[in-house]
Parts: structure tokens; sequence; C-alpha cells
């Protein structure tokens, strides 16, 4: 014998109980609809009827409130427009926030090892007396050959750029950590302010000799402990 006793029932409510109480599924008040209708239509004719009384006086005064309520009435066709604004607005303070940023933007720590930024001769190493000044060397200096290609040493993001006619171009580079690389002496340079740079890119050229420091925070050191090259082939 089949028992029928839960088939009518769902979890907390029965299909008795809800014919009893005649509840339908998707209650709809056509009657209220049709009165909010009607009463925005009204509104909108009155608004209308206004703008154009408001026409047939005229004046300086007439017209501003004209162009306050058409504004108003605007706003709603204009959504869309002023959306897309917001959006490019957004996306245009992004942008330069991720340029800001973007050479802090970068690992803690600072493991990898550097390269020359240019091919050639150390003639004065690090903490040496500099002939033509007369004072210890922050860096290197390379001598190479004039139009020479300049690299950035490692990846990272172009700090600062300086140019005089006496000491040419000079160029900062903010890589993990606190290291900065720092490349003096260039004839020319087409890398710009937070650019993003990777080992081996092109930054510049060279006026013959290449003055290059490396800096860990505020303080200058020997270049030659991040670069792998044979000091004694030097």
């Amino acid at each position: 014998m089949i028992n029928n006793k839960g088939k009518d029932q769902y979890p907390g409510i029965s299909l008795a109980s809800m014919r009893k109480t005649n509840v339908p599924f998707f209650d709809f008040d056509i009657k209220k609809w049709t009165q909010k209708t009607m009463i925005r239509l009204i509104c909108c004719c009155l608004i209308f009827l206004m703008l154009f009384a408001l026409k047939a006086i005229g004046g300086p005064t007439t017209e501003k409130v004209i162009e306050t309520v058409q504004y108003r009435l605007n706003q709603r066709i204009t959504f869309a427009d002023t959306y897309q604004q917001a959006i490019a607005f957004k996306n245009t303070i992004e942008e330069r926030s991720n340029r800001a940023v973007a050479v802090f933007n970068l690992e803690t720590r600072f493991t990898r090892r550097l390269i020359l930024p240019m091919s050639g001769t150390i003639s004065v190493f690090f903490n040496e007396t500099i002939p033509a000044s007369g004072k210890p060397s922050k860096g290197i200096i390379i001598e190479g050959r004039e139009g020479q290609k300049i690299m950035a040493a490692d990846d990272g993001v172009v700090l600062e750029i300086v140019s005089s006619p006496s000491s040419g171009y000079s160029l900062i580079i903010k890589h993990k950590g606190d290291i900065l690389t720092v490349y003096k002496n260039m004839a020319n340079s087409d890398a710009v302010i937070n650019q993003r740079v990777s080992k081996g890119d092109i930054i510049g050229e060279s006026g013959e000799k290449l003055v290059f420091e490396v800096w860990n925070k505020k303080d200058p050191v020997d270049p030659l402990e991040f670069i792998d090259v044979d000091k004694s082939s030097l």
C-alpha cells in the first residue's frame, strides 16, 4: 500500500495550506503600478507646461531656471556618458599612480648579479683617486668608444635623468631593495623617468668614458662586488 501522506508537502509549508490562503507565487498589484505611472506622467506634463510658460515669459532669470530644469531632466539620459567619463578619469588616475609608485613596486631584497653597462677598460676603480679632480672615485670609470651603447645593469625603474653641457647625461636606476645604479658622462639617452628597464636594455650612448656607480641606500659601494668579472684581467 502506497503512503501518500507527504506527497503534497514541502519543507515548512504544504500545498493544502497554500490553497486555503490563496497565496500567489507572484504578487503584482496592477492597480498600484497604474497609479504610480499616472502620477509620473502627470508630473512630467506639469514640468513641460511650466517650461513652456517660463519660455513664453522670457528674461535672464527664466532662461536660468529653464537651463537648470533641463539639466536635471537630461541627467538620466546623459548618465551613460557621465559614467564612461568617470571610468576614463579613474583609469587615468590609476595609470598615473602606477607610474608614480612604480619605482617602489619592487622586491625588498637584492640578490641578482649586475652586468657591466659598457664594454671597455676600467681606468679608475672604486675609491681610487680620479686624476682629473683628485677626489676618490665613488664608482668605476670605464673607457670605451664614443657612441658605444650603454646598457642597464639590471632590471629596475628609471628614477632620475639629468643633463648638463659639461658632464653630459646622468641617469639613475632604482633596483630591488635599496640598490641604485648611476650612469654618468653619457653622450645622450632616450630613457624617460619612471620607465621600467630590463637587464641589458639600451639606455644611452657613451661619450668615450662612462662613470658607473652603485649605491646601497645612501652609501656608494664597489660595483665590482655585484658584477661577475675576472678582476685579474682588468
